[in-house]
């Protein structure tokens, strides 16, 4: 009976000892394959099933690298998008009015020539276009203009090509007036008829109307010099002294236009 126990027990030793061995070596596999699973993870390597395995983070390791972040962009300084029109510098040129205030008398005196005088002259056709050979040019770039009477223009036509078009172009302008040639000469005459009382008095307010037109122009003029002027100086010493000089500009081109005007009404006269 004795023999028969320590049998038994030497038994349950040896099989206590042999589960011992395979739970040691079933915890070891269990480890080697998390060990395996957390290596793929960090890697992200693919599993047997065609899977791809993400790195994976601890929560509190996501927001440390939020805080981070938005710490990191408290931080950054902020840069400034400059605009391009901040740069840019409006030039003042008391010039560049001038020109403009002289245009405006160019254009007075351009349109005042197209207003008959009782007198023929010369000047009467200056601005007269006449169409050769399809170009446009001056009349007096095509003929010569002479005076034989107080009432008749000759014209002498260089080319006699063109003799018809000069002919033409008296009779379509603004003057009122015709133009006659004889056979198939060179030569053109214009008479210039007296003009009536009531003639007279229209083309006198018509002048007055246009010499105020050109004022309007010049005043124009003087509005956009001054705006330029405040943009080109900070100073308001240096507005005042330009916005003095654009004043002596208009105050000399308003009796320009005023002698223009009154000589054009004498030669209605004359």
């Amino acid at each position: 009976m004795g023999s028969i126990t320590r049998r038994l027990v030497a038994d349950l030793h040896s099989k206590s000892s042999f589960l011992k061995q395979v739970s040691n070596v079933h915890f070891m596999t269990s480890v080697v394959t998390m060990n395996m699973k957390f290596s793929d993870a960090c890697s992200g390597t693919t599993t047997g099933k065609g899977e791809t395995l993400l790195p994976q983070e601890h929560p509190a390791s996501q927001q440390l690298r939020l805080f981070s972040k938005v710490k990191s962009k408290a931080k950054s300084p902020v840069s400034k998008v400059e605009d391009p029109k901040e740069d840019i510098s409006t030039e003042f040129s008391l010039d560049v009015v001038k020109a403009e205030i002289d245009a405006c008398i160019d254009h007075l005196r351009h349109e005042l020539s197209n207003f008959r005088s009782g007198r023929a002259t010369p000047e009467m056709l200056d601005f007269v276009q006449v169409e050769v050979y399809g170009e446009r040019v001056p009349l007096k770039s095509v003929a010569a203009v002479s005076v034989r009477s107080s009432q008749l223009l000759i014209l002498s036509v260089y080319d006699p090509g063109a003799v018809d078009g000069v002919v033409r172009a008296i009779r379509e302008s603004s003057l009122q007036l015709n133009a006659n040639r004889e056979g198939k000469s060179q030569e053109i005459q214009v008479p210039v008829p007296p003009p009536t009382r009531e003639s007279v008095l229209a083309l006198e307010k018509l002048i007055h109307k246009s010499g105020e037109a050109a004022k309007v122009s010049i005043r124009h003029s003087r509005h956009k010099g001054l705006r330029e002027a405040k943009k080109a100086f900070p100073s308001k010493d240096d507005q005042k002294a330009a916005e003095r000089d654009i004043q002596k500009l208009v105050d000399a081109a308003t009796v320009d236009i005023d002698e223009v005007v009154k000589h054009k009404i004498s030669t209605l006269h004359a």
